[in-house]
C-alpha cells in the first residue's frame, strides 16, 4: 500500500490518460454532452484512485473545451509536503475538444 505520492503518480498518470482517451476518443464537442463526460472522467479516475490506495484524499477537476483556437490557462499551487503529497495534469485533444483534468493527491 503506499503512502508516497511518487510512488503512485505514474499509474496514476497512466490511468488518467487512458480514462480520458477512452470517454473522449470519438467524440465531437457537444455542449448539452460535457456534464455526463466530465462525471463520467471523474468517477472512473477517483474509483481507480481510491482501489490503488485508501491513503490519500484525492480531489480531480475535468475542464472540456471546444477547440476553436481560443487561449486557455491553468494553474495548480499548493503547499503540501512534497515528499507525499502530489498533482497529476491529464490533457487530451482530439479535431473539435480539448479535455485537462488535474489530479491531486494529498497523503492522510
Amino acid at each position: 500500500m503506499a503512502f508516497e505520492f511518487n510512488k503512485l503518480k505514474e499509474d496514476v498518470t497512466g490511468k488518467a490518460d487512458e480514462i480520458l482517451k477512452s470517454v473522449l476518443e470519438s467524440s465531437k464537442y457537444s455542449m448539452g454532452k460535457t456534464s455526463e463526460w466530465i462525471d463520467k472522467i471523474n468517477s472512473e479516475m477517483i474509483s481507480h484512485l481510491r482501489d490503488i490506495s485508501p491513503n490519500f484524499k484525492y480531489i480531480v477537476s475535468t475542464v472540456v473545451l471546444q477547440k476553436i483556437g481560443a487561449g486557455f490557462h491553468s494553474e495548480v499551487t499548493s503547499y503540501w509536503d512534497p515528499s507525499t503529497d502530489g498533482v497529476v495534469l491529464s490533457k487530451f485533444e482530439n479535431e473539435s475538444l480539448i479535455c485537462l483534468s488535474t489530479i491531486i493527491c494529498v497523503a492522510i
